[in-house]
């Protein structure tokens, strides 16, 4: 079983395989983890539930649908609230915000615009 600094350099193939031969033990801890963003997130929801399971902990993850961070978590009723998690992770894409900033017709106060949009998304998830 490598070392907790050790996962950070392993391969990806190679950290999911180990990953996979984990198996729930009585006692593990769960823990429940949303994850949302405006990108694939499948790879890296498997190397989070790889890293978490030889560190000791079983994940319970919930991916959104691609691109709906704002839609999971303006509806109360959306199933990131059904889930309940512990940890919710929001993933925001470089290429996303460059798409947006390229759109964008007040360039100068963008990342002003985007810090607020995910304080205030951030507020909501916290308050649900």
């Amino acid at each position: 079983m490598p070392q907790a600094w050790e996962l950070a350099d392993l391969p990806f193939h190679r950290l999911i395989s180990l990953g996979r031969r984990i198996e729930r033990k009585d006692g593990q801890p769960n823990l429940r983890i949303a994850l949302l963003g405006d990108a694939a997130t499948q790879h890296y929801g498997q190397a989070l539930a790889a890293t978490l399971k030889l560190r000791g902990w079983w994940p319970e993850i919930y991916e959104a649908e691609f691109d709906m961070i704002r839609q999971e978590i303006l509806n109360p009723a959306s199933e990131l609230y059904r889930f309940d998690p512990e940890v919710v992770i929001l993933l925001t894409a470089t290429q996303a915000l460059y798409h947006r900033f390229a759109r964008s017709a007040e360039k100068a106060a963008f990342a002003d615009s985007v810090s607020s949009e995910i304080v205030e998304l951030w507020k909501r998830v916290r308050s649900q």
